[in-house]
C-alpha cells in the first residue's frame, strides 16, 4: 500500500534530434520508455503514473504499457532548450486544476534511463522521508577524481582544478569519494517543486546507484551499451 500519495511523472518529448524517435525506439525488442514505465508500476509505493509528452506516438506506446497520458504537452514546453522544472510544474498544475489531484510526493523518471529498478524508486522515497529531506536524487560514483583533473591555460600550461594541489605523500585512498547526478530519478515533496526547481538544493539527499543502472541513453553508443547490460541481466 502507498505510504503517501506518490505520483510518478515521466517526461518524454518527441523531438529528439540525435536519435529520431528515441523514446520509443526498440531496445532489446521493447520500446525504450516501456522500461521505466514497467519499473514504476512494479514499485510498491507509487499511487499513480503519468507520461507528459507532445507526441501522439509516444502517448500510444505509454498507454499500451500501463501509463496514463491525461493531456498532451504544449509545444512551447517541448523544445530542445526547455528545462525540466516548468514541464513538471505544468503537469502538476494541470492535474490539480482539472482533476483536483495533488500528490504529496513526486517522482520524476527519465525514459532514457531504462535500467532503473523498482527498488531504486522505493528506496529513494524511503530515504527522503527517513532523513527528513525535501528531495532525493539518484547519483553515481564518479570514476575520475577532481583532485587529479587539470585545466589547460594560456601557452598550453596545465593548472589543477582544485587548489591547493595534493600534498606530498598523498594516497589515492585518501581522496574523498565524489558523485554526480545520474539524471535517472528525482524524488521531491510536492510543495518543493516550482518552475525553477524540482529539488531543494539545500535539503536533498542522495540515493547511490551503480554505474550499470545509471546509463543515460543519448546516442547510438549508449543504446548498444544498454543492450549489452540488459542481455547480461537476462542471462
Amino acid at each position: 500500500m502507498p505510504i503517501k500519495k506518490v505520483l510518478v511523472i515521466i517526461p518524454a518529448r518527441g523531438g529528439s534530434k540525435g536519435i529520431p524517435g528515441k523514446n520509443i525506439k526498440l531496445l532489446c525488442g521493447k520500446p525504450l520508455i516501456a522500461y521505466v514505465i514497467t519499473s514504476a508500476l512494479q514499485s510498491t509505493l507509487i499511487s499513480r503514473l503519468i507520461v507528459t509528452t507532445d507526441d501522439i506516438k509516444i502517448a500510444r506506446v505509454a498507454k499500451r504499457y500501463g501509463a496514463e497520458v491525461p493531456f498532451m504537452r504544449p509545444a512551447h514546453l517541448a523544445q530542445d532548450a526547455t528545462p525540466m522544472p516548468p514541464v513538471i510544474q505544468h503537469a502538476l498544475n494541470y492535474l490539480e486544476k482539472n482533476e483536483g489531484y495533488r500528490p504529496n510526493i513526486v517522482v520524476v523518471l527519465q525514459p532514457t534511463s531504462p535500467l532503473v529498478r523498482p527498488s531504486d524508486i522505493d528506496n529513494s522515497i524511503k530515504k527522503m522521508l527517513k532523513d527528513n529531506a525535501d528531495s532525493c536524487v539518484g547519483v553515481c560514483e564518479a570514476s575520475e577524481m577532481p583532485e587529479l583533473m587539470y585545466r589547460i591555460g594560456g601557452g598550453g600550461k596545465i593548472y589543477p582544478i582544485i587548489k591547493p594541489a595534493l600534498k606530498k605523500g598523498w594516497r589515492r585512498q585518501d581522496i574523498q569519494r565524489t558523485f554526480f547526478l545520474n539524471g535517472a530519478l528525482y524524488v521531491s515533496k510536492r510543495d518543493n517543486i516550482t518552475k525553477e526547481h524540482i529539488r531543494n538544493k539545500n535539503n536533498t539527499v542522495a540515493w547511490v546507484m551503480p554505474a550499470e543502472r545509471s546509463v543515460d541513453i543519448d546516442d547510438a553508443a549508449d543504446f548498444k551499451l544498454a543492450e549489452k547490460l540488459i542481455k547480461k541481466l537476462k542471462g
